[in-house]
């Protein structure tokens, strides 16, 4: 087991990359890649990473990463990316971080909010010029307010018309429930298709070319790499059902980001700091249901945590092991990032390594956090 560090300035990287766009971009030109210094404090490493190491010993394989304001003070990488450990976990390794893709969805609706080509009020059926069909509005399907189940039906599918059709066939009493709230990989699976409609391109280009390249985030998608390949992104604890390997839409803008800790940390860094979007970044935090363990927000929740207030939590996990957690701390400049695809298993009676790592690491983080709530 390993626990590498790093010395160096950064912007995130293969992503920075020129490249052709599907659709042109309204982003003002003067935006700049925001920059990440990696300036590692040795008092954090010393005690964050003796917990990594005895988390490898138990199983886990992934990334620790910590920002405060725009310095990486923590990098920690573990475990092997493969099922016969050896290929080493490092900064670079990709994870799939499940339904923290959420957010990154709701990133690109409010993006085309901000550029006129939705309104968020507005029915979401107008993307598809029929709004008997989808009369819940942008903002209730983003608050998981819009009555949608999960039925996860949109796996089956790789053709958008056809996942459209199944998530609405699936969901026939979704408009009489609008207004409660319902945990919906279904309603972001349809988020993830209107993606498409809206932009005229594909879900996982829209995203490079109005997210990850105005962040600089090295990121890929589900069903773009093999999966067999731990270079690609990480195993997982258990092989994925083989019918769900391919590019499907209930992989896509519910769950299927493939992602590092540092570049988590990046892509937040980079809205916050409004290079990706403007005005209505603020609306990402903008409390919309009461729930047990906080307040929903768009693609994730707002939770208080001890010695570090307010936090804007957003979590993945997926059957076969990957699980993660992005957590920024809104009072304290700071933001966590962890990702495993090592479980452990649901049968393990053990919870996921995301929350085991969880509070020793946030203990460790409460003496950063200057005016904690």
């Amino acid at each position: 087991m390993r626990i590498i560090g790093a010395i160096a300035c950064l912007c995130l990287t293969a992503a920075c990359a020129e490249s052709e766009p599907a659709r042109s971009s309204t982003a003002p030109s003067s935006r700049v890649c925001p920059t990440l210094t990696v300036s590692l404090d040795a008092d954090l490493r010393a005690h964050i990473d003796p917990i990594l190491e005895a988390k490898a010993e138990e199983g886990f394989a992934g990334q620790v990463a910590v920002l405060d304001g725009d310095q990486i003070i923590y990098l920690g990488a573990a475990g092997h990316a493969d099922l016969a450990s050896e290929i080493p976990v490092t900064h670079e390794t990709h994870f799939q971080v499940s339904s923290i893709t959420k957010y990154l969805t709701a990133v690109l609706i409010l993006k085309a909010s901000e550029e006129g080509l939705i309104d968020l009020g507005d029915p979401a059926g107008t993307s598809i010029g029929d709004v008997e069909a989808i009369p819940q509005t942008y903002a209730q399907i983003l608050a998981h307010t819009a009555g949608y189940a999960s039925s996860y039906i949109a796996e089956n599918y790789d053709d958008n018309a056809l996942a459209l059709s199944g998530i609405l066939d699936a969901n026939p009493e979704a408009a009489s429930r609008a207004g409660e709230f319902r945990y919906s990989n279904d309603g972001y699976d349809l988020l993830g298709i209107l993606v498409e409609r809206i932009y005229r391109t594909s879900y996982e280009g829209a995203a490079q070319l109005e997210v990850l390249d105005p962040a600089c985030v090295d990121a890929g998608f589900w069903g773009q790499v093999d999966h067999s390949d731990p270079t690609a992104f990480a195993r997982a604890l258990i092989e994925p059902p083989p019918a769900l390997l391919r590019r499907n839409y209930g992989m896509l803008g519910a769950s299927g980001l493939l992602i590092s800790a540092q570049g988590l940390l990046q892509l937040q860094h980079a809205i916050e700091s409004e290079a990706v979007l403007g005005a209505t970044h603020g609306e990402l935090i903008e409390p919309r249901a009461e729930l047990s363990i906080g307040r929903a927000t768009y693609g994730g929740f707002l939770v208080e945590r001890p010695g570090l207030g307010r936090a804007l939590s957003l979590r993945g996990y997926m059957d076969w092991g990957d699980n993660a957690y992005l957590m920024d701390y809104l009072e304290c400049d700071l933001t966590l990032a962890i990702v495993t695809s090592r479980g452990p298993r649901e049968d393990s009676g053990k919870s996921p390594f995301r929350d085991q790592l969880l509070e020793p690491i946030e203990a460790e983080l409460a003496p950063f956090c200057e005016s904690p709530a």
